[in-house]
């Protein structure tokens, strides 16, 4: 019962507000100002007890260059609550399963607060020897059903496997927006909803795993992410945050109303603290968390397995943080 009502609960409360980044790194957060910035993160997750969630381990280094709109402002002035600017970024991500090159642009045109932002990301993925076939369906006993081989074990056994060509790439399109609430004490509250076209290249018609959402998808699908997060400041140094995630892939059906490809979904909730210092340009957070999968059927661990905690660092480098040319 207790099972059943979480996972109600989290895929309902993800998906009536789809997701932001593996990172957790909004623009009000993190403390960006006009001008260049980069970041450079360090993230690592695993379950509490090894079964059905893959353990995630990656770095990156984002690059986001702010244009200031409808008034000249000097390179390095702090974003106002009521912020309008043109945001320019690119990212390069590493992991032991891939490397992903972002390239975007954004906008926020409205001086307002609430912010809105919108914006449109592309990402060419390189899978290194990693491109890990899934269950093409749930209805054929013949293969190996969702819940079976959506765990580590399934994938773990399967990587690096020398049936499959070395390299596989995979681009995606993101159009996304966020909407974001900065009070004047420094509280953020915020959604974000993103549409992914994903085209992957492969040796087979099943699914691939997406290492990045922690889930498969087929070699051309959608999928729709949600997210809700919060940050809430105490002091100077110390802050707590909440972030909620939603993620469903895409369905197709036949002219004859036949389902070609099942849609997946699942859900993901962390919260915890931050500790930040430097002026804020170090930051760790700790946040532990638990993830459901919409249906039963999807999922054959225990409780326990459900149970996740995350590590994040990331270091924000200021070019010019003196608020000058």
């Amino acid at each position: 019962m207790l099972r059943k009502w979480f996972r109600t609960l989290a895929c309902v409360a993800a998906f009536a507000a789809s997701a932001s980044a593996l990172s957790y790194d909004q623009t009000g957060l993190f403390g960006m100002r006009y001008g260049p910035n980069c970041t450079a993160t360090l993230l690592g997750n695993t379950p509490f007890v090894t079964g059905q969630w893959l353990p995630q381990a990656m770095g990156a280094i984002n690059y986001n260059w702010l244009e200031p709109m409808g008034e000249s402002l000097p390179y390095g002035t702090p974003i106002d609550v009521r912020a309008a600017f043109l945001r320019m970024q690119a990212g390069l991500e590493l992991s032991p399963f891939y490397e992903d090159i972002t390239l975007g642009l954004g906008i926020r045109p409205f001086p307002i607060n609430p912010q809105v932002e919108f914006r449109f990301v592309y990402s060419n993925l390189i899978y290194f020897n990693t491109n890990v076939e899934m269950a093409m369906s749930v209805e054929n006993e013949a293969e190996v059903s969702i819940a079976e081989n959506w765990n580590s074990k399934y994938i773990l056994d399967n990587l690096y496997d020398g049936r499959w060509q070395t390299i596989d790439y995979a681009q995606s399109f993101t159009f996304g927006a966020d909407l974001d609430y900065l009070t004047a004490g420094g509280l953020l509250f915020g959604v974000s909803f993103n549409f992914v076209l994903v085209d992957i290249e492969t040796n087979y018609d099943g699914k691939s795993y997406d290492y990045q959402r922690n889930m498969p998808i087929f070699s051309r699908d959608y999928i729709l992410e949600t997210s809700l997060y919060g940050h809430y400041p105490i002091n100077e140094h110390w802050a707590v945050l909440y972030l909620i995630e939603g993620y469903r892939s895409g369905v197709s059906k036949s002219s004859k109303g036949n389902i070609l490809k099942e849609s997946l979904t699942y859900a993901k909730a962390l919260a915890g603290g931050v500790y930040s210092w430097n002026e804020g340009k170090q930051r760790v957070t700790v946040a532990p968390g638990v993830f459901a999968r919409s249906k039963k059927r999807f999922y054959n661990g225990s409780i326990a397995q459900q149970f996740i905690i995350q590590l994040q660092y990331q270091y924000r480098f200021g070019f010019f943080d003196n608020g000058t040319d």
